[in-house]
């Protein structure tokens, strides 16, 4: 960490003598205005050509109530997690962060890249997360955000890979005089928040040195806290899998249920030897596993932010941002659950006892499905907390900024980047393929009773972990020059061009180990450099009294020392006929670099031998035997690939939009604005989507199933696998059922085109002044593409309309505002013999801020309080029985959230 500070220190140094020699001019200072780079352009003091680009005030944020950046972006429709709570995955070394996804494209919780790039006063930083190599947006406390711009656009020719669906730059403060201080609390239903913020700064006349410090944190929200998450039947009419794993055992026997069990009535022939297995006859023990798993996690966050300005001369200015950011989250998993199978005594040793070594235990285990008389026992284990997840998250960067006046209008900026950041997640007490066989065969363990089991015996079974650790790094110097070069009849001609230099460093250890363990899982350590030169001119054609037309060009080249070369540009038109309409369009190509945390070396595949309870998750549905897909026989497993695919490609996406905006001179405040908009997205790293079997063997068994497979095929996924979870079946090949591989991949292509629409009436009043805001999108077409050539299919299980209305009032020190969000439903497609729900509702929830600025001198000089109520009417989440293998996620689609929350806020400014 040394040498790399003292890297960027001399390279700043460095820097610094590069401009001297515009230190020695006499140029008058420019006008702020012109200072001003809006996101979508690298010229200074102008609105991007062709492009809408949405903005966030102080003003909106204070509103939200939001916490966090995250929680501040869900209050914008563009965003798939509008209305929703957006939150790490649980379990496993998945996404661990969170971070925003424009236009909700595919891809966004399963691999390391975003199709959303993250800027902070218009540079990257580094990569955070054990599986991903983006930001995590909560590292900005939302404090000492000026500004949020969201470019809802394609933006790879000015910015680089990761902005295909667009960019979101928050603007921080530059200059701070005073000491700042705010603080609020919340509380729900088994729910709390809290967040204070202080600021510290002090100006003078050519500069500032301020710094911020936020800390904010929430409890966990359990599933048995909300009642629309609950262990829904599955697709499959009149099952209920998870919710039959109790810790009371359910069993069933040749594929029918004992009497009382849902399924229906035990056969003839059932035998019931196991000594208390009788306990469980005639009685169904449903229980609803998702009451102990988190919903939302508990988590706690410190963020320290400071900067430095100072004006050195009329030419030169040096500003210095940095930050320090940790984050801790824990998160419920709940208990454990599974099956096994058991088998009398008397049929276990007419097969022949010697062969499966069990000679004094009351319970045989049985291999899957040898004998008519197995008694399938669905059990569950451990204390209702037994398996955590914690994430702790570090990171820390410095960017000093030189901005040089060069003479003539012309101006070079320069910044130098350098970050870092170490995330580590344990998800801890897991039960490991083949422990528990044993212990039931040794009579240890008794599935039938979970409640006899030892803590002994618990630590045996527990002892196991899935662990991750990432290191990244990153190294960004930039440089910019930019002016105006000729003349034109609107005026001048503008040109910015300039270079970028990004090294990226990742290093990662991922596995699943005993706790003790941990240092045998490899570590694997990569980088790589990325070389660009950029520019933009931007063309005033026409100009005057009359109608006025602009039009800019831009265009990067980018060089990955990992896969080579892609140049994407970008066109946009602004046409404005008269002076209070504007109509505007743009194209543009953006890309996607594979993530190094997606590589197959950070990434290797890891083969598990299905069988048993957890082929009900991935297993082709019954109603699809009739396609090619009968049921998987009682001696055969699935072979579950998992990692990623070698050589990944660049992703790669076309985009374009047309809009107008209106702003009638007949009715001043008012500002109308439609856009439409679309995009192409091909090439794009996914993991292969295996929850939904249906969907799965409908959809994507073409190009990521194989059934029936050779031994050759069977040896060849044997012998490069990284890791092996599970024993191999025999004889093979006849007892694989198929290879089911879900790695990584780039899969196939994503097409969406809709609108987005804003109305924005703002008037001033006798009292004060009155304000209405509506605005969302509507996506009009969404397809999908398995694979590279295949059809596009169109998706319309999804919720299409996304609208936030707002209504506010100014009364003299009195500020109150009421919010409306919407979320559209939408139809189900339900194939014969599935479950027959047939809509998922939409979703609306109201909320409430009410602000009073205290007017006076002293204590109550710059003091406010505010009151924040969300969800007003303490909406639940629409129904859905699609059932999720995930517990948090059950019960309830299109919208999420921690129910009514009232927040008190007080703040003072010193």
């Amino acid at each position: 960490m040394r040498t790399n500070f003292k890297l960027v220190t001399s390279l700043g140094v460095s820097l610094l003598a590069m401009a001297a020699p515009a230190m020695a001019q006499d140029a008058a200072a420019e006008n702020a205005d012109e200072q001003i780079i809006v996101t979508g352009t690298l010229v200074r003091g102008i609105a991007p050509a062709g492009t809408n680009v949405v903005g966030v005030t102080a003003a909106d944020i204070k509103a939200s109530s939001a916490t966090t950046v995250t929680e501040l972006l869900t209050d914008v429709p563009q965003f798939g997690a509008f209305n929703d709570l957006q939150t790490i995955s649980g379990g496993g070394n998945f996404v661990t962060t969170n971070r925003p996804n424009l236009r909700s494209l595919p891809g966004f919780t399963t691999t390391g890249t975003s199709a959303t790039l993250l800027l902070i006063d218009g540079h990257r930083v580094v990569g955070m997360g054990i599986a991903s190599t983006t930001p995590d947006a909560d590292f900005a406390p939302p404090g000492i955000i000026e500004r949020v711009d969201i470019m809802p656009d394609g933006g790879s020719a000015l910015y680089g890979s990761d902005a295909v669906a667009g960019v979101v730059n928050f603007i921080t403060i530059k200059r701070f005089n005073g000491v700042k201080a705010d603080a609020r609390y919340g509380f729900g239903k088994e729910y709390h928040t809290f967040d204070a913020n202080v600021t510290v700064g002090k100006e003078w006349d050519r500069g500032s040195l301020w710094a911020s410090y936020n800390y904010t944190e929430n409890s966990q929200i359990f599933g048995r806290d909300r009642a629309y998450n609950f262990s829904a039947p599955s697709l499959v009419a009149g099952t209920q899998v998870l919710s039959l794993e109790c810790p009371k055992a359910n069993v069933n026997v040749g594929g029918i249920a004992v009497p009382g069990n849902p399924f229906g009535p035990a056969p003839a022939n059932a035998l019931y030897a196991s000594p208390v297995s009788t306990t469980n006859r005639g009685t169904s023990n449903l229980c609803d596993l998702t009451d102990e798993a988190g919903m939302y996690p508990e988590q706690k966050r410190h963020s320290i932010y400071a900067g430095f300005n100072q004006q050195l001369s009329d030419s030169i200015e040096l500003d210095i941002r940095a930050f320090y950011y940790r984050k801790e989250s824990e998160f419920s998993l709940g208990q454990y659950s599974s099956s096994i199978n058991v088998v009398s005594p008397t049929a276990l040793a007419a097969f022949g006892l010697a062969q499966f070594g069990f000679t004094s235990s009351p319970f045989r285990v049985s291999p899957t499905g040898y004998f008519a008389e197995t008694q399938a026992v669905n059990f569950a284990l451990g204390p209702n907390n037994l398996s955590i997840q914690n994430v702790a998250l570090d990171a820390w960067g410095i960017t000093p900024t030189i901005t040089a006046d060069l003479g003539g209008g012309w101006r070079l900026k320069t910044l130098i980047g350098y970050s870092e950041s170490d995330s580590l997640q344990t998800t801890s007490r897991l039960v490991p393929v083949g422990t528990i066989a044993p212990l039931v065969a040794s009579g240890e363990f008794n599935p039938y009773d979970s409640s006899t089991l030892t803590a002994a015996t618990l630590a045996k079974l527990t002892n196991w972990q899935t662990y991750g650790r990432a290191k990244q790094s990153q190294f960004n110097a930039r440089a910019i020059v930019d002016g105006d070069i000729f003349e034109l009849p609107g005026g001048a001609a503008k040109l910015a061009f300039g270079a970028e230099y990004i090294r990226e460093g990742y290093d990662s250890r991922k596995g699943d180990r005993a706790p003790a363990d941990v240092g045998l899982i490899p570590e694997f350590k990569q980088s790589r450099n990325v070389t660009s030169v950029f520019g933009e001119i931007v063309a005033p054609l026409i100009g005057g009294d009359g109608p006025s037309l602009t039009v800019s060009a831009a265009g990067r080249y980018d060089h990955y020392s990992g896969f080579g070369d892609t140049f994407n540009p970008k066109i946009g038109v602004t046409f404005k006929p008269i002076e209070s309409v504007s109509i505007r369009g743009a194209w543009g190509k953006s890309f996607v670099a594979p993530s190094l945390a997606d590589s197959a070396i950070a990434d290797p595949t890891g083969l598990n031998w299905i069988d048993g309870a957890t082929l009900n998750f991935i297993a082709p549905p019954a109603v699809l035997a009739a396609n090619g897909f009968p049921a998987v026989g009682s001696t055969q497993k699935i072979m579950f690939l998992l990692g990623s695919t070698p050589g990944l490609k660049p992703q790669k996406a076309k985009t374009w939009s047309v809009g107008i905006d209106i702003q009638p001179s007949g009715v001043p405040g008012l500002k109308l604005s439609g856009t439409y908009y679309n995009i192409t997205y091909t090439d794009i790293i996914q993991l292969v989507p295996f929850i939904n079997q249906n969907q799965f063997f409908s959809v994507f068994a073409p190009v990521a199933f194989t059934r029936n497979p050779t031994q050759a095929q069977i040896d060849a996924i044997t012998s490069t696998a990284g890791s092996t979870v599970g024993a191999p079946c025999a004889p093979q090949p006849s007892c694989v059922y198929g290879i089911q591989d879900v790695r990584k991949r780039n899969l196939g292509g994503f097409k969406q085109d809709g609108i987005d629409f804003n109305l924005d009436y703002r008037t001033t009043t006798g009292f004060g002044g009155v304000d209405f805001g509506f605005g969302g999108t509507h996506v009009l077409n969404q397809k999908n593409a398995p694979s590279t050539g295949a059809a596009y299919i169109a998706e319309n299980t999804i919720s299409k309309w996304k609208i936030r209305t707002a209504l506010g009032a100014d009364i003299g020190n009195f500020r109150a505002q009421a919010i409306w969000n919407y979320r559209s439903g939408w139809d189900l497609q339900v194939p014969v013999g599935l479950n027959n729900q047939t809509k998922v509702g939409g979703y609306s929830t109201f909320d409430l801020f009410l602000k009073y600025d205290f007017a006076g001198e002293g204590a109550l000089a710059d003091l406010s309080l505010t009151l924040n109520v969300n969800n007003v009417f303490d909406k639940y989440p629409p129904l859905y029985f699609g059932g999720d293998i995930v517990r948090n996620q059950s019960g309830f689609r299109n919208g999420n959230t921690v129910g009514r929350l009232v927040q008190v806020g007080l703040s003072k400014k010193f």
